[in-house]
């Protein structure tokens, strides 16, 4: 049964079946039964349950109830007659037009008042058709090949993280309590988009049937209830004092507006030389896009552009910056909504974009918040697939619960298989929407699941593929049933229309018209006479392509990445030449790392010998690829050596001995100095070592350094020179003696605290010191927060039956400690015995010895990134990186005993005052690297740019 072919009652009983047996939830279940015509349009749901008009049945506080809208309610809906479309009426007409439109004709004003109502209503009702939906390619039902599901079934917030606290998580129902100006940044296929979808659907449906508690329950706006007021009133981060003050009487929840911004980039380039400033700008072309384009409701032309002149009055959800092709381009879009902003300082933008976009020219101004999403959670992954399959058993509770949960064990299963096969290099693989959809394509129709994504991506296509049993019957005819007559040939011809395009590089490989499309296909003459059948059936119903206003583009980059990798692997054939193309230029540029990963994933289905060689040539490995490699630019070996280590995560079959060559191979790469002239190439391979599994670190071993003694360095006793010239920052100059200590190579890095956090339960000051790179220095610790670390430490050191003998007879013969190294222990480390001013001499810091302010990094390196600014022993980051605590008081007299610092005293007596901390960091000017500087802290407080690095000290010295 169609959901056309159910009465109300059906619908309803259906619904309230999915909301009984767990596939959607309360608020959901409200959203569709408001959305269906199922409960009345006028009722307004309060936290005592809904309130019942116009003769339609009322619920209690559990939500809405199923029945009949009354005739009267569903004309309100068809005119727009409520308090919410009115208002945008009133706002588009001021005060003193609309007195003098009444005073000339008061019976034709209220007409046009009536008229614009009506035809608000309809630009509404086209937004929940054009937003209330998602189509789901590949699965055949009811003799259709794309299966439309509701969003409100479907839809589930994912949780997301502010780009500057992420630390602080919350749910994307939530995203409209997060600031004025957003934009949502995530990678392919996480759901950015949806997310702009939902928030359209829900205002339009919470306006058109004048429902404003949908807003607050579904994004999050808050609604107040005046105390000399009955009606709910849109927070517009107004007091409720000023609230009253204002005397406002009428619900004003904003009018949803959405854009692709890649649409006003082509409009732009599009304007006459000569065109007038206005007409360049973001409002111009938003009332063109919505009147002239699309929203063909025969409203007045004005009409957008007066609202956009009200801050409250709309939300523009502006979709996709990374779309637009190019930095330039991009810079350029970038400052149009910049621009817009800056005269309209309180209207809602909500803004999304590739995470790899968005930085440099491309990241907006003008106090925008970065949203970033995160990846699925378990619960997420969990809710997506019910409510999925939910949608797909539209009339078959039962069938949809069960093929969700056997979905959610076939994922369970695999993960853990690939979890096992990679160990500390496991990553997830579901871990998107875009990935869940797949995975709903081709358990739908394969019952299994391939275990790597370029395999999940070539069944998924497949699947797509299959003819569109409810075609026109003319095109049918004319068409036959599939492209070429086969799925296959429908394939290559898409593979290679993708070559085509992403050969063209980002700034003019995402789109492609139709004349473009046409001499694309022309030009080869297996698929010239296949060009008219492909662009009819392209527009009729959409193949792996879509068409919107004679642009066509792929229903999702990732597919365009995917046949790309195909076509590379099918055409070019051997592994030597895929090599030399990627290597030329083109494996550092971002717009092709995904094709590169899938090219060796897609090889390694067939032919796992290929997907081998293919990863040696990238990575260098034998004389003849290392020979080619080293004739390559720094910043082409790194990005090739990274991505063939990359490719591994996605291969759980790749052979053991591949798995450990390309590690080495790696760190080999990035501890030539050649190669790196400055630290810009070094940090690049230095993120990738981090994200891919440092091997610098031992994972079996709490992650600290895989060397003698995991990384602690002996600094012998003897005298050294500590101070200098007596300042506010600097201890008098003197020469002290100090008996033999260990300190450790590198401060603590953020993988060293992980598996603190995870094994202790330890509740840090700031989970952001679990969401960095592995490798980079933990930071935004306070002293207690290192305390803890230590105290922890310690007591694994002394449980392990497997620690390395050297270290064992350190702390059990010689009765050695992990701690903090005091002032003087640190400055010695640092500078040597000599009294140099810096760890590497007397040179003023460049940006080749430390990443401080000057280097323009702007946050934390990976540890060891600048061997140049080495100390005298060995240690690496003494200066800038992280501040780094010590063990002493600021305004203790004996510097060489500070006392009180055991660690039971100090979690338990919790001393004040200020401690000291050394180094200085990416935050501070050169004058804070000097080995003497100190700086100074409370032990409760956290800044981003506080660490602390490890010593061995006699416990009698403790």
């Amino acid at each position: 049964m169609t959901e056309a072919s159910r009465s109300p009652e059906e619908e309803a009983a259906r619904l309230q079946g999915l909301l009984d047996n767990g596939l959607i939830s309360q608020d959901e279940y409200d959203t569709l039964m408001i959305s269906k015509g199922l409960v009345a349009s006028t009722a307004q749901n309060t936290s005592s349950g809904t309130i019942a008009q116009d003769g339609s049945v009322a619920a209690g506080e559990k939500g809405f109830a199923a029945g009949s809208i009354s005739p009267k309610a569903e004309q309100n809906i068809i005119s727009g007659n409520n308090n919410l479309v009115a208002n945008f009426i009133d706002l588009h007409w001021p005060k003193n037009e609309e007195e003098r439109r009444k005073e000339e004709d008061e019976e034709r004003h209220e007409q046009e008042k009536k008229n614009l109502r009506r035809q608000l209503a309809s630009y509404l009702k086209w937004m929940l058709a054009e937003h209330g939906t998602i189509e789901l390619r590949g699965i055949k039902r009811d003799g259709q090949q794309v299966v439309s599901l509701d969003l409100e079934t479907v839809y589930v917030p994912l949780a997301a993280v502010h780009g500057v606290n992420q630390h602080e998580h919350f749910e994307l129902d939530r995203v409209l309590q997060q600031g004025q100006h957003l934009v949502i940044t995530g990678g392919p296929g996480c759901g950015k988009t949806t997310v702009l979808q939902h928030i359209a659907y829900t205002l339009c449906l919470a306006i058109i049937n004048n429902v404003p508690i949908l807003a607050k329950n579904k994004l999050g706006l808050n609604l107040y209830r005046p105390i000399d007021e009955q009606q709910f009133v849109y927070d517009e981060k107004i007091s409720i004092d000023d609230k009253l003050g204002q005397h406002k009487e009428k619900i004003t929840l904003p009018l949803p507006i959405y854009v692709p911004l890649s649409l006003y980039n082509r409009y732009y380039k599009e304007l006459p030389a000569g065109a007038h400033a206005k007409q360049k700008n973001l409002a111009s072309f938003i009332n063109n896009y919505l009147i002239e384009r699309q929203a063909s409701f025969n409203l007045p032309e004005s009409f957008f552009q007066s609202l956009l002149q009200h801050d409250h009055a709309v939300i523009l959800l502006l979709d996709g910056l990374d779309e637009v092709p190019g930095e330039k381009e991009r810079s350029r879009v970038r400052a149009a909504i910049e621009d817009l902003v800056k005269a309209r300082e309180k209207i809602r933008v909500v803004v999304t974009c590739r995470s790899a976009a968005y930085k440099e020219r491309t990241a907006i101004g003008r106090g925008f918040s970065q949203i970033q999403v995160l990846p699925l959670g378990q619960s997420h992954l969990n809710d997506m697939v019910r409510h999925g399959y939910s949608a797909i058993h539209i009339d078959n509770i039962q069938k949809a619960k069960n093929d969700a949960e056997n979905l959610l064990r076939s994922i369970d299963k695999l993960e853990e298989q690939r979890r096992h096969r990679s160990g500390d290099e496991f990553k997830t693989l579901v871990d998107s929407p875009l990935m869940v959809r797949l995975l709903l394509v081709v358990h739908y129709s394969e019952r299994c699941l391939p275990e790597q994504r370029a395999e999940l991506y070539e069944v998924a296509v497949m699947n797509m593929l299959y003819p569109d049993y409810g075609m026109d019957n003319e095109v049918l005819e004319h068409i036959g049933r599939l492209i070429g007559g086969s799925e296959k040939k429908h394939r290559d011809l898409s593979q290679y229309i993708a070559f085509q395009m992403h050969i063209k590089g980002d700034k003019q490989g995402r789109e492609i018209s139709e004349d473009g499309l046409r001499e694309i296909l022309s030009k080869n003459t297996d698929y010239a006479e296949l060009c008219e059948d492909f662009i009819q059936l392209t527009r009729l119903r959409g193949t792996l392509m879509e068409e919107r206003f004679g642009i066509y583009r792929f229903i999702h980059l990732a597919f365009q990445e995917f046949l790309v990798a195909r076509y590379l692997s099918e055409v070019l054939r051997t592994e030597e030449k895929i090599a030399v193309f990627f290597q030329d230029e083109r494996i550092a540029d971002s717009w092709w790392r995904e094709v590169v990963l899938l090219t060796i994933g897609y090889l390694s289905i067939d032919s796992s010998s290929a997907a081998s060689i293919l990863i040696q040539q990238l990575a260098g490995i034998g004389e003849e690829s290392a020979e080619k490699m080293n004739k390559l630019a720094p910043a082409i070996q790194v990005a090739s050596a990274g991505l063939a280590w990359s490719a591994l995560s996605d291969w759980p079959e790749a052979p053991t001995k591949l798995k450990e060559v390309i590690p080495k191979r790696f760190l080999e790469i990035f501890h030539n100095d050649t190669l790196f002239p400055n630290y810009t190439n070094r940090i690049v391979a230095g993120n990738l070592l981090g994200k891919l599994g440092d091997p610098r670190f031992h994972p079996d071993f709490w992650h600290l350094p895989d060397e003698e003694l995991f990384g602690f360095i002996e600094i012998s006793e003897g005298k050294f020179v500590f101070g200098g010239d007596k300042n506010e920052n600097t201890l008098l100059r003197q020469d002290i003696w100090l008996d033999t200590f260990y300190i450790n190579r590198y401060p603590v890095t953020v993988a060293q605290f992980r598996a603190f956090i995870n094994d202790s339960k330890h509740l840090p000051s700031s989970a952001i010191n679990l969401n960095s790179i592995a490798n980079h220095p933990v930071n935004l610790t306070n002293w207690y927060d290192v305390i803890a670390y230590i105290d922890w430490i310690n007591q694994k050191i002394e449980n392990s039956d497997a620690l390395p003998n050297n270290i064992k007879s350190l702390l059990i013969d010689h009765g050695y400690k992990f701690f903090l190294p005091s002032e003087a222990e640190w400055e010695k480390a640092a500078r040597g015995r000599d009294g140099r001013l810096y760890p590497w001499g007397y040179e003023q810091p460049e940006t080749a010895y430390a990443n401080f302010y000057e280097t323009k990094l702007g946050t934390t390196s990976p540890v060891g990134c600048f061997p140049d600014g080495e100390s005298p022993y060995g240690l690496l980051d003494c200066a800038g990186n992280v501040w780094e605590w010590t063990r002493n008081l600021a305004d203790e007299t004996d510097i060489l005993h500070p006392d009180s610092f055991s660690i039971s005293n100090k979690m338990k007596n919790g001393a004040s005052g200020f401690h000291v901390l050394r180094g200085g960091s990416f935050k501070d000017s050169s004058l804070y690297l000097a080995c003497t500087c100190r700086g100074r802290s409370f032990p409760d407080y956290q800044f981003e740019n506080r660490g602390f690095r490890l010593a061995l000290i006699k416990q009698e010295l403790l």
